[in-house]
């Protein structure tokens, strides 16, 4: 499982990094110079959005999910052969992803790599039974089951599909195959966006700064309070972490304007080359403002996150204990002597007073009073069904050898059993 999670990591790596060509053609063209986990962000970003929109598209028409896989990896592959023609044909070429770089940078991204492969190694270890966690596996286990797309929850139809290709059930998909690829994404999409606002050193220190933070959002049993792991495989997390992420960037490029138009006008006059500066640095400030305004709002969702599951945990905990607090207290044991058939129930209340019914014949005394301490043998209420001995023979013989003891006795009228 772990050798097939290491195929789909590398083969997600060397796809996102072609389908991420489309980044290198926007950035070129916005007179910027390429950036390498601007690529890999954009390329895993699309490589998602294209397999969401097919198992979507399948889920409509009601395909088989082999089918849907067949169609988003065709689709995939398009894209990015699609972005080689139209860079080719615009003589766009993809360099300077590494040039100038210092050994410090190197060692805070060697940094990030070892959070990252720890955050996907904590992941792949982790199982969880929590309701909370396993409720959203209900799609994904469903399309495994049936081998039949329906609409629900994008990102669980796409791990459904990716499970019915696989063959391996959904939660071992969460928990051994999707790790790898998706961490790594929401790791590098916030490391692009500080890299495009402040610059490839402040980026780089970002870089650690969002992996370590990341390791907040798996759920273990010290952690249980802040998030549920399957928080980071839900559409709305791949919009805020991914789509987000490197829309915020994108936009930052653009409003910066481009350098190749900035030097040529610098050779108009300085009137006119100080206005262009003043407005170029305006934009700056705003493209700043609005990396800000985004990540606050990334911030505010995963608060708001935090504060939904911290609740939703909380009452789940307490859920439990009181069932599990019930079935302590108050519980009910059925006697079933040698000869197989329901002789008695023996009722535990819920201040720990014990009382039984029936008992069966004399005969079943030696199994009632082995049955009795297991449970308790100071009973306060006795109810036979009748006066024979076929009725409270047994409990006659308890109480007559001082075994059990018993507080009060009754029989039950049979006609009172008939009304």
């Amino acid at each position: 499982m772990i050798m097939t999670g290491m195929i789909v990591f590398i083969i997600f790596c060397i796809a996102a990094l072609l389908t991420g060509k489309w980044s290198d053609i926007f950035v070129t063209k916005l007179g910027c110079a390429p950036s390498i986990s601007l690529r890999f962000g954009v390329g895993g970003c699309l490589m998602i959005l294209i397999g969401i929109l097919s198992c979507f598209a399948g889920g409509i028409l009601s395909l088989p999910p082999a089918i849907c896989m067949v169609v988003a990896a065709v689709l995939i592959f398009g894209t990015a052969v699609a972005a080689y023609i139209v860079s080719a044909g615009q003589g766009i070429k993809s360099v300077g992803y590494f040039e100038g770089i210092t050994k410090t940078e190197i060692l805070l991204y060697m940094i990030f790599a070892l959070i990252t492969v720890f955050e996907i190694a904590s992941v792949i270890l982790y199982q969880s039974d929590r309701i909370g966690m396993l409720r959203p596996v209900l799609a994904a286990t469903r399309v495994y089951d049936t081998g039949r797309m329906a609409v629900s929850d994008p990102m669980m139809m796409l791990i459904g599909c990716i499970a019915s290709l696989t063959g391996i059930h959904p939660l071992s998909v969460i928990f051994t195959l999707i790790p790898a690829p998706m961490i790594f994404l929401y790791n590098v999409c916030p490391v692009a966006v500080a890299k495009t606002v402040c610059g490839r050193q402040v980026g780089a220190i970002a870089s650690v700064f969002t992996a370590a933070l990341a390791i907040w959002g798996y759920q273990s049993e010290a952690l249980i309070p802040f998030t549920l792991l399957l928080s980071w495989f839900s559409t709305g997390v791949y919009i805020v972490y991914g789509v987000l992420s490197i829309a915020a960037a994108l936009i930052v490029i653009y409003l910066r304007g481009r350098p190749k138009e900035q030097a040529e006008k610098a050779e108009e006059t300085d009137e006119g080359y100080l206005e262009e500066w003043d407005m170029n640095r305006h934009r700056i400030i705003n493209a700043r403002n609005l990396a800000i305004a985004v990540g606050v709002l990334a911030v505010a969702i995963l608060a708001a996150v935090f504060v939904l599951n911290n609740k939703i945990n909380k009452l789940y905990d307490a859920t439990v204990n009181l069932q599990s607090d019930m079935n302590s207290r108050c519980s009910v044991y059925e006697f079933v002597p040698d000869s197989g058939a329901s002789a008695g129930y023996l009722l535990r209340e819920s201040d720990g007073t014990l009382t039984f019914v029936g008992g069966g014949p004399a005969e079943n005394a030696d199994a009632l009073r082995e049955f009795l301490e297991r449970y308790g043998i100071e009973v306060e209420k006795w109810y036979a069904y009748g006066q024979d001995e076929a009725d409270s023979g047994a409990m006659r013989e308890l109480i007559r050898t001082n075994e059990v003891s018993v507080d009060k006795t009754y029989v039950i009228d049979a006609k009172e059993l008939t009304k």
